[in-house]
């Protein structure tokens, strides 16, 4: 079982039954084999409810990449949960496997996997299934992949299949970088978090975890000495994104636009202009004299493929109108790093002309790997109440973006 094992189909009754027997017949041979020296852990950290629709182009690859990342970082028991609109059958299909990964001490690690294939006649039968498989004492995950409450209408049986899945899961997840339309897809997971009465705030977005290094770049410029009391000088923010289609504004540029403005102690007003869906801009007010902000954001073009729907930089402009100060973040996706520029005039004196001070470095911004991303809201027990703000916040401001 060193390696993965090819899923074994079994009636939904005898799942159990069928793990107890592949653990035992690996103990058989790891017995067999004592003198190799590599030993063989089971180890089930959490129960592991991937949800995802297999009519998904790519959607098999990614469940496949989520559950070899996490093998080693967060060994579980996983529920690969393949939903399908159009699969009308009465019955569920599942069967068993799993994955084992070698560890740097030698040992193997080993995880379960419980695949369930359903659609809308049989998805009233999974929460039951899987309350009968469900390891006792240690949490419940359940991550919601893909874009279910995007374009088209979605059946009941979904909404109701996601709705209980989540009521009994200690962690949800989700991840907005799917989604084809932020302000259509959130919604239920926000309206999950109105229901709750819970202050640790069960619900994460991997996209705010992607997003981290912006905001602590950000951050940081206001932290320190130069613009340590600039923060109510600051008058446009302008964000550099891929659009997924014209006028649609990505999930990570709304989240960075929530977080900055609510930062800033900005008040959405209203929208701006849409020049040809390339660029679109929110009106807010701010400083002490609620006077005009602007958030742009700004279509580019980028090469890099998993720049797709993300950040790819950010202009601050603050200070006065007719010495503005030019606060300016790229960012590279092949080198892993971010170029920080900073350009503010000087006045040399009344009779003398202005020029402009200019600075630079280069800092790293590394990717999180998948199973760091799916991991930090586990091990830090959520992002909490900025997050929550922020996704409320990102939704009021994508409300304002999308194309009439």
């Amino acid at each position: 079982m060193a390696g993965d094992q090819t899923p074994l189909l079994v009636d939904p009754a005898d799942i159990e039954r069928e793990l107890v027997r592949v653990w035992r017949e690996a103990a058989s041979k790891d017995a067999a084999n004592a003198d190799q020296d590599q030993a063989r852990v089971r180890a089930i950290l959490s129960n592991f409810v991937v949800l995802f629709s297999g009519e998904r182009k790519r959607a098999a690859a990614e469940v496949d990449s989520i559950i070899a990342s996490l093998c080693l970082a967060h060994p579980s028991r996983f529920f690969l949960l393949n939903f399908s609109e159009t699969n009308k059958e009465p019955s569920l299909k599942t069967s068993v496997s799993s994955r084992c990964v070698l560890a740097h001490s030698g040992n193997h690690v080993c995880s379960e996997e419980i695949h369930v294939g359903t659609g809308t006649v049989s998805a009233h039968l999974v929460p039951n299934l899987l309350a009968s498989q469900y390891v006792a004492d240690v949490p419940i995950v359940t991550f919601v992949l893909g874009d279910h409450f995007g374009e088209g209408e979605k059946s009941p049986e979904m909404a109701n299949l996601f709705e209980r899945l989540c009521h009994s899961s200690d962690f949800i997840l989700y991840d907005s970088l799917l989604f084809s339309d932020y302000t259509r897809s959130v919604v239920p997971f926000l309206e999950l978090v109105a229901e709750e009465d819970d202050e640790n705030h069960r619900i994460s977005d991997l996209n705010w975890f992607r997003s981290e290094r912006f905001r602590v770049l950000i951050a940081e410029q206001f932290d320190g000495e130069q613009f340590a009391n600039a923060a109510e000088s600051v008058r446009s923010l302008e964000l550099r994104c891929h659009f997924g289609k014209p006028g649609v504004v990505p999930a990570e540029a709304l989240l960075l636009a929530a977080w900055f403005s609510d930062a800033l102690g900005w008040e959405v007003e209203s929208r701006g202009d849409v020049r040809g869906g390339n660029v679109v801009r929110v009106l807010f007010n701010g400083g002490t004299d609620r006077s005009p902000r602007v958030i742009d954001f700004v279509a580019v073009e980028h090469a890099e493929l998993d720049s797709r729907k993300q950040v790819t930089g950010l202009t601050v402009i603050l200070g006065p109108n007719d010495a503005p100060i030019e606060l300016d973040l790229e960012r590279n996706y092949q080198t892993q790093s971010a170029e920080l520029s900073i350009e503010s005039p000087t006045m040399l004196g009344a009779a003398e002309k202005s020029f402009c001070d200019f600075s630079t470095v280069r800092v790293p911004f590394r990717a999180l790997r998948g199973d760091e991303l799916l991991t930090r809201p586990l091990y830090s027990g959520g992002p909490g109440t900025i997050f929550l703000t922020a996704a409320h916040r990102a939704l009021a401001i994508g409300r304002l973006t999308g194309l009439p």
